[in-house]
């Protein structure tokens, strides 16, 4: 794992630049070696391939005290959270849930560190993908102000191999995916200015990503039938008469037991992963068009405009014309100066 805290320029292959944006990835398991460990090592990768300058705490390494013991312990986590345009936890699933060192960490950020600042969910699971550790911290830290992007990663122990004394994230799926959530979560940072806690506008709630890259949550397993399924949708969700029904059907099987592997398989349900994508070209179309509310609304599916804000407001905690405003003081805060 590496770390540049040189503050330096840095650019990718594609020649973007992004060396002004920093990312905080808070993560870590007390086991060793650990797969937790190898996923918050190449979410770290991702984010310097992106250009982007990654800030890491692995709390497994260098745990904090337990919060109410030494609350200037958890000052350093505070300031790099604010300095960050993006946050990235990764944890693993422990008794149905996000670890304590998780918590513990999360503990000793106030509501006001992480309101407005996109934040990315990663998590490990054992032998069997589950979503429940990422599904958690969506609540907490949807509570906490911070824009929860839907893009997730869940690995499972068959997606790292064993190098020497340490774990490594080798399947292939799994790497796209830490990639695709890193470069979501940098579209949105760079859509509301890139900038920290001082400069930035109070957003809070969810964002969902871009059409090409958001819609394939990760499970690392996906059966045929699941891939079927995932391609129709895609296919056919700004109908807006897509249901589950019918999507069972196209991949023949029963409608509970399509429900219940869909979830298993890609960690969201059916209704989730419609909002998702839905929600996806919402916040492309707001954040760079002028089309009117409305007309966004019938666009990506969406037959009623008061369910549209209603569904927009649940997953971003701010209605659809706060975003777009909120986007456009971004780009104007990164906008270059007359000269």
């Amino acid at each position: 794992m590496t770390e540049d805290t040189t503050g330096g320029l840095v650019t990718t292959a594609e020649g973007d630049v992004r060396g002004d944006l920093r990312v905080v990835l808070v993560g870590g398991s007390t086991a060793d070696p650990s797969h937790t460990r190898a996923l918050l090592a190449a979410a770290v990768q991702a984010v310097e391939r992106e250009g982007a300058e990654p800030v890491v705490w692995d709390i497994g390494r260098h745990p904090l005290p337990p919060m109410g013991t030494d609350r200037r312990a958890g000052a350093d986590l505070c300031r790099s959270v604010d300095d960050a345009a993006a946050v990235v936890v990764v944890t693993p699933l422990y008794h149905g849930s996000y670890s304590g060192l998780v918590k513990n960490a999360l503990d000793y950020l106030e509501e006001g560190h992480l309101r407005g600042r996109p934040v990315g969910l990663m998590s490990t699971t054992g032998r069997a993908p589950s979503a429940q550790a990422v599904d958690h911290l969506r609540v907490v830290v949807g509570e906490m102000g911070g824009m929860v992007v839907p893009g997730q990663v869940i690995a499972t122990a068959r997606d790292f191999t064993r190098v020497g004394t340490e774990l490594e994230l080798t399947d292939p799926k799994l790497g796209h995916g830490v990639g695709e959530l890193v470069g979501e979560l940098l579209w949105v940072a760079e859509r509301l200015g890139g900038v920290g806690r001082s400069e930035r506008a109070g957003l809070g709630g969810r964002a969902a990503d871009r059409p090409e890259s958001a819609a394939r949550p990760v499970s690392g397993a996906q059966s045929e039938a699941v891939n079927r399924a995932v391609a129709y949708i895609r296919a056919h969700y700004r109908e807006g008469t897509l249901t589950l029904d019918e999507v069972a059907q196209h991949v023949r099987m029963s409608r509970y037991h399509f429900s219940r592997t869909f979830r298993a398989q890609t960690g969201r349900r059916f209704m989730d992963f419609v909002a998702m994508l839905r929600l996806s070209d919402a916040r492309v179309l707001l954040a760079d068009t002028d089309q009117p509310v409305v007309d966004v609304c019938l666009a990506v599916g969406y037959k009623d405009l008061s369910n549209f804000e209603r569904t927009f407001k649940r997953w971003f905690k701010v209605s659809p014309s706060r975003y777009r405003a909120a986007c456009s003081r971004g780009r104007e805060r990164r906008a270059p100066v007359p000269r």
